[in-house]
């Protein structure tokens, strides 16, 4: 027959292993909670928690996706978002929209976001200027605060280099917290700008030796 003290012993012993396991469960869950994260796929309807610094979303807006967009390049450029992603640290969220059973992005809701942020940010973001990548200081699934701001990189007609070097610089500014929607934007037009020089170079050659000749001409 267990006396009082018996009873008391195997409660007290039933409590701790309880502590114990849900210890054990709290610790694992908050583990999973702070591994860098990179999603491109969730669950559900597509919600997106609100507990980060900064979001980053890769869509499309289009089934028609401009050059290099290929499925080839695709491929390469879902994972060096997902590296990305895991660079970024575990307060920043990078989100690849694409279907759930696929690796093709879902364009669909890439079209959802694009209306949606249009109306909240009063940005442009036309379904023939995507894939987009977009830099947010808010959720997706939130209207902004009077002090959140949004940054649309289109990738209409840029170069694979162009493309990596948008990617890396946004990485870096993020890493170091040096978040700046004037910086993102002043580099997306330096880029755009060194893309139309290169794209343009012997038209450039021309246009510049029929100045001089002309300044040369006036002289004499």
């Amino acid at each position: 027959m267990l006396t009082a003290f018996h009873i008391k012993r195997k409660l007290l012993i039933t409590l701790m292993s309880i502590f114990v396991i849900l210890f054990i469960g709290c610790t694992k869950m908050k583990k999973n909670m702070n591994i860098p994260i990179y999603l491109d796929r969730i669950e559900g309807e597509y919600s997106i928690p609100d507990s980060f610094n900064s979001y980053t979303l890769f869509f499309a807006t289009s089934y028609e996706l401009n050059k290099p967009f290929d499925k080839k390049y695709l491929k390469k450029m879902n994972k060096q978002f997902k590296s990305f992603g895991k660079s970024i640290g575990e307060n920043h969220l990078a989100v690849w929209v694409k279907n759930i059973d696929s690796d093709d992005l879902n364009v669909d809701l890439g079209k959802t976001y694009a209306d949606r942020l249009h109306r909240w940010y009063n940005s442009e973001l036309s379904f023939y200027d995507g894939p987009y990548l977009i830099f947010m200081s808010n959720t997706p699934d939130a209207i902004p605060r009077s002090d959140d701001f949004l940054v649309v990189i289109s990738f209409k007609n840029k170069k694979p280099e162009a493309i990596t070097e948008i990617i890396e610089y946004l990485e870096a500014t993020i890493r170091r917290d040096e978040i700046s929607k004037y910086k993102i934007q002043t580099k997306l037009y330096w880029l755009d700008f060194e893309t139309f020089l290169v794209e343009n170079k012997e038209s450039l050659k021309t246009i510049g030796k029929e100045i001089i000749i002309k300044v040369i001409e006036k002289r004499l």
